[in-house]
């Protein structure tokens, strides 16, 4: 399962591991697949929920993969504009086991930050550079004229697994997240992690691995493989536990990897019927200009049917480190899961 992607929780920059090359994208899932791309694959398919005619508008494609997202010098740029609709599934989460498993690239120039430097302590700076949702429902509002009825979607109520850059004084933070958006919109943060700070520029590949499981339990793990650049400077590399290295200002060789763990239950949005897998709208606009993010691989596998949930392991929440106290507005939005100690963790724990 998702364990293959590493259980191994880390904070800040003591969980960089030992430099090595970027290797192949191996999915943890194989059994069961529903959707598959591969970006370097020769006779690879673009998924339909980037073909403009299901969607209206382009999500263009280059030798780096799906463009997710772009900061432009107009801070315009393409980006994801509405959610993209994966696909459904049926006939709801707590009868299915969902594995979906990817590579992104993120490319991160150096230069300004549109919004200045912020204060010490201000996290209100985020760049959402990927979001994606399971249990998605659809909330929609229509505006009736006297010739027609104009149906629009307000929101995507579900869970979504999510990750940030937030800018600081001392560099950018690595902050994945897991968040319920209820179905009034409002967003309810279950459980998150903080790496960092690391250094513009900062270019760096992702590796995700997303499980929810039964309409209950909830695990992404992420392994991020951070680019030696050859405009890095000595203090940029040092930072990086880089060494300057004798070949004439060229890259020091390997990458440098962090990773972490993110745990949690909920019963929200459980008992939706076919409900959606679906990529949320992004932004980049307080990253500097030439920001990017580009989808490499999407693997997604489903074990579905009453039969497929009989004999599971219950997720083990007292072995669980809770890295936050819930609030009362949180609880309330779990949707009937436990509220004891040790809801959720960050940086590890038992698998899913």
């Amino acid at each position: 399962g998702a364990s293959a992607m590493g259980q191994s929780g880390g904070k800040g920059l003591s969980a960089i591991c030992s430099g090595r090359g970027l290797p192949e994208f191996v999915p943890p899932n194989t059994d069961r697949l529903t959707l598959q791309y591969d970006y370097a694959s020769i006779d690879g398919q673009m998924p339909e929920f980037a073909h403009p005619s299901k969607n209206g508008d382009t999500m263009p494609s280059s030798a780096a993969g799906i463009l997710l997202a772009a900061q432009s010098n107009e801070r315009i740029g393409v980006k994801v504009k509405k959610f993209r609709k994966v696909k459904e599934y049926s006939p709801c989460a707590a009868e299915m086991r969902l594995i979906l498993s990817g590579r992104l690239l993120v490319q991160c120039p150096d230069g300004p930050l549109p919004s200045g430097i912020p204060a010490e302590g201000d996290r209100s700076q985020a760049a959402c550079v990927f979001k994606v949702c399971t249990r998605g429902k659809p909330i929609f509002e229509s505006v009736r004229t006297r010739n027609y009825t104009h149906t629009a979607t307000l929101v995507t109520s579900g869970v979504y697994f999510s990750l940030f850059i937030e800018s600081a004084r001392e560099g950018l933070y690595l902050n994945p997240r897991l968040i319920l958006v209820l179905e009034g919109g409002d967003e309810v943060q279950l459980v998150e992690d903080r790496l960092g700070p690391l250094p513009t520029p900062l270019h760096f590949y992702v590796d995700f691995a997303i499980v929810d499981d039964s309409g209950r339990n909830l695990q992404m793990d992420l392994i991020f493989r951070v680019l030696p650049l050859p405009s890095s400077s000595d203090a940029t590399s040092a930072m990086l536990g880089l060494s300057s290295g004798s070949g004439g200002g060229k890259p020091p060789a390997g990458l440098r990897t962090l990773r972490t763990c993110l745990q949690e239950y909920t019963t929200f949005n459980s008992q939706v019927q076919s409900p959606c897998i679906a990529f949320a709208p992004l932004d980049l606009s307080v990253l500097p200009s030439g920001s990017s993010v580009h989808l490499q691989n999407l693997v997604l596998s489903e074990e579905g049917g009453p039969t497929a949930t009989q004999g599971l392991v219950p997720f083990p929440a007292q072995a669980a480190v809770a890295s936050s106290t819930r609030s009362p507005a949180r609880s309330a939005a779990l949707g009937g899961a436990p509220v004891g100690n040790g809801g959720g963790g960050a940086g590890g724990g038992g698998p899913v």
